[in-house]
């Protein structure tokens, strides 16, 4: 057996036959030199690629399928060929704080994803267009969901809500939108008083108006 295989993706990269991306939401931070952490900086849109990756990939998978699936169903028009689905451990490397050089301090086990979409034809060319995706753990289906929106979000022009760079990085974060959630449970006394004194005062104002003749409701 080999020690490693070689990617299908990469024989459609030499063949000429893949576009590596297309103008999208992401392509005017994508150049930016680091790595842009989300535990660290707070999220700004256009998001680059780093900083989407990170997002989805702590993301629920529910979340990320709902809007994936939504895509491939036909709100949307991404409908992938898997080109890999990996699933293995990679090593963990941090900088030794003394001589600066990288070393490892552990391993984790990932899954990654490549999906093919549909072809483009900028520059005159027609070609395969990619999508990514990369998690932790054991998780094909979170992994091949973040591909497609990955691909998703780099429409030109986002017309659906899977398309929308904003949209679906705001939504999929589920410990937030849970606690977004949950926090109803707490009384909203003053917002809600505000709201029943406009409702009763509307009203009294739509009782005195229908009550003198000419004047429209």
């Amino acid at each position: 057996m080999p020690d490693s295989f070689p990617k299908v993706i990469e024989v459609l990269r030499k063949e000429g036959l893949l576009v590596e991306a297309v103008g999208s939401q992401q392509s005017a931070v994508n150049n930016q030199n680091g790595i842009f952490d989300i535990t660290r900086q707070s999220l700004t849109f256009p998001a680059s690629k780093s900083a989407a990756m990170q997002t989805m990939a702590r993301a629920e998978t529910g979340g990320l399928l709902l809007l994936a699936y939504s895509n491939m169903r036909g709100y949307g028009d991404i409908h992938p060929t898997v080109g890999e689905l990996r699933v293995g451990y990679i090593p963990v490397r941090i900088n030794h704080p003394h001589t600066g050089k990288p070393f490892a301090i552990g391993e984790v086990k990932v899954t990654e994803a490549e999906v093919i979409a549909k072809f483009t034809g900028k520059d005159g060319m027609p070609k395969f267009t990619l999508g990514y995706g990369l998690c932790f753990g054991h998780n094909e289906t979170k992994a091949i969901s973040m591909a497609v929106l990955d691909r998703a979000m780099q429409a030109e022009e986002p017309k659906m809500v899977s398309e929308n760079q904003e949209f679906v990085l705001s939504h999929i974060d589920g410990i937030e939108s849970m606690g977004f959630c949950n926090h109803y449970k707490l009384p909203h006394h003053i917002t809600f008083q505000s709201d029943l004194d406009r409702l009763r005062k509307t009203q009294e104002k739509s009782e005195v108006e229908s009550q003198v003749p000419g004047v429209k409701k």
